[in-house]
């Protein structure tokens, strides 16, 4: 099971990964986190990104899922292709719009699509941009190209949200 956890930066897509796997391995359930790629990129990320930046997340993001497909039963993608490819078409929507289709389909193959939503703003780590109108650029692109094209997730916030994603993982059974 491939499970990507998307969101704008700074809505603790990690944090949610890697308490959910936590649960899922006290429940006995074979569990990883594949770690966001864009903490290694070689590019500058964030507001200076270059289109050959964005481009190396967007496709180390596909690499890193291939690579995990078998080794685990279910493996957390900390983003995924979707949240990725809106940072890229954010800074360059005419050279990325051939990706739509890509990015689109590659949807599919997850199983399950959870998705963040800022509750505040971005906490300084020395990687993550705290730029506010940032943040809300990238969760209102997110949204409507989840929503325009139809593509499945289910939002989680507050409270209850590790528990919430153990039920419909189904790792209860």
């Amino acid at each position: 099971m491939k499970i990507a956890v998307i969101g704008t930066h700074g809505t603790g897509k990690t944090t949610l990964c890697h308490d959910i796997v936590a649960a899922l391995r006290h429940l006995g359930k074979d569990a990883q986190v594949m770690n966001e790629v864009a903490r290694v990129c070689p590019f500058q990320v964030n507001e200076g990104a270059s289109f050959e930046a964005q481009y190396w997340v967007l496709a180390t993001q596909i690499k890193q899922e291939l690579e995990y497909h078998d080794l685990h039963d279910i493996v957390l993608c900390d983003r995924g292709v979707v949240d990725n490819y809106m940072y890229l078409l954010r800074k360059f929507p005419d050279k990325a719009a051939f990706l739509t289709p890509l990015v689109v389909e590659h949807c599919r193959s997850y199983d399950l699509i959870i998705k963040t939503v800022p509750d505040n703003a971005p906490v300084e780590d020395g990687f993550r941009s705290v730029d506010t109108g940032f943040q809300d650029d990238i969760e209102r692109m997110l949204t409507a190209f989840l929503e325009g094209h139809g593509i499945p997730h289910v939002v989680l916030r507050g409270e209850g949200r590790v528990e919430k994603a153990i039920d419909l993982i189904g790792a209860r059974k």
